[in-house]
């Protein structure tokens, strides 16, 4: 479940935590930048991409349908080509 995907991702959320805590000292704190992004987005999408490809497998593990559109599993599938957003955008591309 829940719990087995947090333990293979804890690695990839643990570098993600300290690189925002670091920010957040030496950046944030002394006013030279609010916002972490530049330093922590790559961090933040590697525990993402763990977090959701671990939940789709979960899913898929117990027999349970596709996500529903417009969920965030459903949008991430869209995000990794695991599916196409929507035929008319297929369609427009395909000329």
């Amino acid at each position: 479940g829940v719990a087995l995907i947090e333990y293979k991702c804890r690695k990839k959320k643990r570098a993600w935590s300290r690189c925002v805590a670091d920010h957040y000292e030496h950046k944030f704190l002394p006013g030279k930048a609010l916002e972490p992004e530049e330093d922590c987005d790559d961090l933040f999408e590697r525990f993402r991409q763990c977090y959701m490809r671990g939940l789709l497998k979960e899913r898929q593990n117990k027999g349970m349908p596709p996500p529903k559109e417009g969920t965030m599993l459903h949008e991430f599938m869209e995000e990794e080509g695991m599916i196409v957003p929507d035929a008319s955008t297929n369609a427009s591309s395909a000329k």
